[in-house]
C-alpha cells in the first residue's frame, strides 16, 4: 500500500480491514482444454479477479485508483500447479496481501477444490505504478 493509501485507509475508520477473502468460482466449458483441464492461466486470472475483489472491499476499487492516476502490474508470478482440475469442478480461491512496501506488495493466493485440497497455490508481486508508469 503506498503511503497515500494509508492514508486513506486511516481516515476510513469504517472500512474493513480484511487480511483474507474466499471466493467461489465454478470452471466453466469454454476454460478448459481438449483434455478437459484448464490451463494454468486461468489460475492466475482467478487470483487477479480475486485480488480486484478483495480491494475494492477495503475500498480501494477501480473509481480510487482511476482518481488518482494509478494502477498495479504483475511484476512477478510463482503458480504451483499441483492437481488437474476439469470441467464445471467448483473451487474456492484465497487471497491475502503478505508483505507490501512502497509501491510493491505481494500477495498469496490458494486454490482449493470442493473437499479443500489444494490444487494451484500463487505469490505474486504487483507493482504499483503512475500514469506515467513510474512506480
Amino acid at each position: 500500500m503506498t503511503e497515500e493509501a494509508g492514508r486513506v485507509a486511516e481516515a476510513q475508520p469504517d472500512r474493513p480491514r480484511l487480511r483474507r477473502i474466499e471466493r467461489p468460482y465454478r470452471v466453466r466449458f469454454e476454460e478448459v482444454t481438449a483434455d478437459g483441464t484448464i490451463r494454468p492461466a486461468l489460475f492466475l486470472a482467478y487470483a487477479q479477479d480475486c485480488a480486484w475483489q478483495h480491494s475494492a472491499l477495503l475500498g480501494y476499487d477501480r473509481d480510487w485508483y482511476d482518481a488518482r492516476g494509478i494502477f498495479w502490474l504483475v511484476r512477478a508470478v510463482a503458480l504451483d500447479v499441483l492437481a488437474p482440475v476439469a470441467t464445471y469442478r467448483e473451487l474456492t480461491v484465497s487471497t491475502e496481501v503478505i508483505g507490501f512496501r512502497r509501491a510493491t506488495a505481494r500477495r498469496h493466493t490458494e486454490v482449493r477444490d470442493r473437499s479443500g485440497e489444494l490444487v494451484a497455490a500463487a505469490d505474486i508481486d504487483w507493482l504499483l505504478l503512475n500514469e506515467r508508469g513510474m512506480p
